[in-house]
């Protein structure tokens, strides 16, 4: 299968999440730090693209923000296809 190079996210606006990815669902490295904007409610960030990694897990983890966390989709890409259902 193809490692991801890019991710979408649509998480909740005013708060920063990081996305880890990993082989074996115990050593993670960080893939992309999801930072906040502006608006309100989930809203879609689309990190650069990024050196291929080949990931079996991804992790989702809330870093900062007002304590009302959302997280509703989460879609990586192979330059330019998404991968998964």
């Amino acid at each position: 299968s193809r490692p991801p190079n890019r991710i979408r996210a649509q998480v909740d606006n005013n708060d920063t999440y990081t996305i880890s990815t990993s082989l074996d669902d115990s050593s993670y490295n960080l893939f992309w730090t999801i930072p906040m904007v502006a608006g309100s409610g989930l809203r879609w960030r689309d990190s650069d693209i990024i050196t291929s990694t080949p990931t079996r897990y991804i992790k989702i983890n809330v870093v900062n923000g007002d304590g009302s966390y959302s997280a509703s989709e989460i879609e990586l890409y192979n330059n330019g296809t998404k991968l998964g259902p």
